[in-house]
């Protein structure tokens, strides 16, 4: 048996040092506590490492010009940050997480990834999330959200489940493998049930019916019908999940509406509803780059103004619980802009780059649970989800295509 030439060993290791900050941001990053603290130092080691293996990275020109809109948005995202954090004492953690990813893709644009090595990455987050989900719930119970926040936490077992989704409808693989991507799919879902979490867990839902309804169209009647299985499986697992695992929630939502038809807005919901409104006249006072970290005495200003009620005083909110809102008002209308624009740009890239439709459906599928858990959280605040979300998105539309682009 020869070995490997010099070329070959030189090559496996550039790949190797290439998707190590991601293979960590969708794996290791979750395991232990403060994960995220070490992604920044990886990824600047791996790119001097990359860079000790010789020449700069071999760039697809093609692949380059699809995913330029969303590099040039990651850019203009952080230069946000920057001048919030400079003007209006913004986060740091933030503003560092966006700039360590947009530096990362700045040095890979262009790069392709094997399809292969994305599975096997992709297969070890999935069953790292499953293992630390259930074994929590088996050993505490309760609301599980690994080691950081119950909804950061929702928000990437759901961007995986989706991956996982598409990758069981739209790829070429054997049907054995799709049926085990299939059942890590439901494994996930079953897994954000037990965060409790219903800002992720509806537009999660949304994305599964929307991508149902694609393969429909798509009249692979085969493939649909192998599909079905699982739809069933995920429609009894969710009967039985939701009964086991939110009962409490649907019941507290319930509760709470009904008294928000009574006029009372002090429950968790009425409280972000309130806060919403709130955060309108908030957005007029600084409309061009907005408060930074004091919107809190703007809100008190209006509490003692009478112009707030004492509840949402007593809140006490970190944030707005939305992150549409939340942007504009600490980073103004230019904050919201540039937000809408990343999501935006994140779309096309997810449209164009990839050949693949698992790729395509995937891709896009991560960015709607993104843009709809922001309705009810801020997951572009939080180190660990900013990671994820660039990490994934980017290394989706960078994989190599499969041999074949139709679908059975």
């Amino acid at each position: 048996m020869s070995l490997p030439s010099r070329a070959a060993v030189v090559a496996g290791l550039r790949e190797f040092f290439a998707i190590l900050p991601v293979f960590y941001i969708l794996t290791l990053m979750w395991w232990f506590p403060r994960g995220e603290k070490y992604v920044a130092g990886l990824t600047i080691g791996a790119i001097l490492l990359y860079g000790c293996c010789g020449k700069w990275p071999a760039r697809n020109k093609d692949m380059q010009r699809k995913q330029k809109p969303f590099l040039l948005a990651s850019w203009l995202f952080v230069a946000v940050n920057v001048v919030g954090y400079a003007v209006n004492d913004g986060s740091w953690s933030e503003l560092r997480a966006l700039l360590v990813m947009t530096v990362y893709i700045s040095f890979f644009w262009g790069v392709r990834f094997n399809d292969r090595v994305f599975e096997l990455i992709a297969l070890i987050s999935a069953m790292g999330f499953i293992v630390l989900t259930f074994s929590q719930y088996l050993s505490t119970g309760g609301r599980i959200g690994g080691f950081i926040n119950p909804i950061p936490y929702a928000t990437a077992v759901g961007s995986v489940a989706v991956l996982f989704l598409a990758m069981t409808l739209f790829s070429n693989r054997a049907f054995w493998q799709r049926g085990a991507f299939g059942v890590l799919f439901i494994l996930l879902v079953v897994s954000l049930f037990m965060t409790k979490t219903r800002g992720v867990l509806v537009p999660v839902f949304l994305v599964t019916g929307g991508l149902l309804v694609v393969l429909l169209m798509m009249n692979k009647s085969k493939r649909l019908l192998q599909s079905l299985v699982i739809v069933f499986a995920l429609v009894g697992f969710s009967a039985i999940a939701g009964n086991v695992f939110l009962k409490d929630r649907l019941t507290q939502t319930y509760n709470e509406y009904g008294q928000m038809t009574e006029g009372n807005y002090d429950g968790s919901i009425g409280v972000r509803l309130q806060l919403w409104l709130t955060a309108g006249e908030l957005i007029v006072q600084e409309p061009i780059i907005g408060h930074g970290k004091g919107y809190r005495d703007a809100l008190e200003s209006l509490y003692l103004a009478d112009s707030m009620k004492e509840s949402l005083y007593l809140f006490n909110a970190n944030h707005f619980h939305n992150q549409y809102i939340d942007t504009t008002v600490k980073k103004g209308l230019v904050g919201g802009l540039a937000l809408l624009l990343l999501l935006g740009a994140g779309v096309q890239m997810a449209y164009r780059s990839p050949r693949a439709p698992w790729q395509w459906y995937s891709g896009l599928g991560v960015i709607l649970v993104y843009a709809g858990s922001a309705l009810t959280d801020v997951p572009l605040i939080h180190a660990h989800t900013i990671f994820l979300f660039f990490g994934i998105c980017f290394l989706i539309s960078a994989v190599s295509a499969e041999t074949r682009h139709d679908i059975d």
